[in-house]
């Protein structure tokens, strides 16, 4: 019989491997996980107990927060080319204000489209969701299930506003911007959607989320005014790369740079866009 070795999973931040920490604590969620690890059914909240035992060999990396907020610098300055205010948030958001710019990219789904192109080519997997107002977009990005017209691209969802009340009314729960807590006693009560939270009325809900009441109802009417804080890029971009063992010949470092002055080259590249 043959026999192969154990596919080892990891992270990586930049195109950059992540060392292992040792002896991680098993009640510890996932922050995220990669594909390889979702192909044996790891996801991400799993504690790491839950997916060791799905994966034996599993490597699990605590990134730090220093590292994600470089990965999502640099893509707040590509999505400063699609619209003139751009706000991020740890770990995985970046949220572009587009009022007055789709029109010059041949609409929002072109824009979306073409900014989830970039982002992949960067080596990120985007999700991107057209909505209303940040908190309700970053939702949709999320949890809301693929569009099936084959016009729009895999991970792009856009929802006009309108329609945005019913898209959302399928959300779980656990989209909305709630603490643990409160996620549970919902739960507990067995409501499970944004639309059966929705036809609660305020008075249910205010003796328990307080004042998180009236935005959470907002949110599940598909209303969402908040503003963004805009994100401020350094005025000198800096792309970095480090290896454990010295680099020796021009050929492996000339591959770096390459891939050094591609990030460079796509955080300041202009976007195409659409003329009359």
């Amino acid at each position: 019989a043959q026999t192969t070795e154990p596919q080892q999973l990891s992270l990586s931040v930049a195109a950059k491997r992540l060392a292992p920490e040792p002896d991680p604590p098993g009640s510890d969620p996932l922050a995220a996980v990669n594909r390889e690890a979702e192909r044996f059914g790891v996801r991400a909240h799993q504690t790491i107990a839950e997916a060791a035992a799905l994966v034996s060999q599993l490597i699990v990396t605590k990134v730090k927060q220093v590292e994600v907020e470089r990965a999502l610098a640099g893509l707040a300055e590509v999505a400063l080319s699609y619209g003139a205010t751009v706000a991020l948030a740890a770990p995985d958001t970046i949220w572009i204000d587009i009022t007055g710019s789709a029109h010059l990219f041949g609409g929002e789904e072109a824009l979306a489209l073409e900014l989830s192109e970039r982002v992949r080519e960067l080596g990120h997997r985007p999700k991107v969701a057209v909505s209303v107002g940040p908190d309700l977009a970053r939702a949709l990005a999320r949890w809301a299930a693929p569009s099936r017209r084959k016009e729009v691209g895999a991970g792009v969802s856009v929802i006009s506003p309108s329609a945005t009340a019913v898209a959302v009314a399928d959300l779980p729960i656990q989209a909305l911007p709630l603490s643990a807590d409160n996620l549970g006693y919902l739960m507990r009560l067995g409501l499970l959607t944004w639309g059966e939270l929705g036809r609660q009325p305020p008075s249910a809900l205010a003796p328990r989320l307080g004042k998180e009441a009236a935005r959470v109802l907002e949110l599940c009417a598909g209303q969402d005014n908040a503003p963004l804080v805009p994100y401020v890029p350094p005025r000198t971009l800096e792309e970095e790369s480090s290896w454990d063992d010295a680099v020796s010949g021009t050929e492996p470092l000339g591959f770096v740079l390459r891939g050094l002055a591609a990030r460079l080259s796509a955080r300041g590249r202009q976007p195409r866009r659409a003329s009359r």
